[in-house]
């Protein structure tokens, strides 16, 4: 599967940026969706790890809108706090990968 509906930046955390909760930065994983029609994203994993590429999915109910945005935190909380997605994983200098895959594993370019 072709991801050019996707555009997708990440940060390693600094002292800017998005505060996530508590007045907190956390990194980041900013999704844009390119094309006309809205993206269901349960169906779609993330991961920091090659050797385990589902090991985050979307929770259930997340679309990011045609034209629109998708930020997903990597603070490794494995939660939704105030509306905002939280991967079961966190990013750092020496493991700065992010892999997006279906449900399978399937790696997506």
């Amino acid at each position: 599967m072709s991801l050019s509906f996707f555009a997708f930046y990440w940060r390693i955390s600094a002292n800017w940026g998005i505060i996530a909760a508590a007045g907190k930065y956390e990194d980041w994983i900013e999704f844009k969706n390119k094309t006309g029609s809205t993206v269901n994203m349960n169906q779609y994993c993330l991961s920091n790890d090659r050797m385990n590429l589902t090991k985050w999915r979307f929770p259930s109910g997340t679309t990011i809108p045609a034209g629109g945005y998708l930020v997903v935190f990597a603070s490794g909380k494995n939660k939704i706090i105030s509306g905002k997605a939280h991967t079961n994983f966190s990013l750092n200098s020496n493991n700065s990968s992010i892999y997006l895959s279906d449900t399978t594993g399937k790696l997506l370019d």
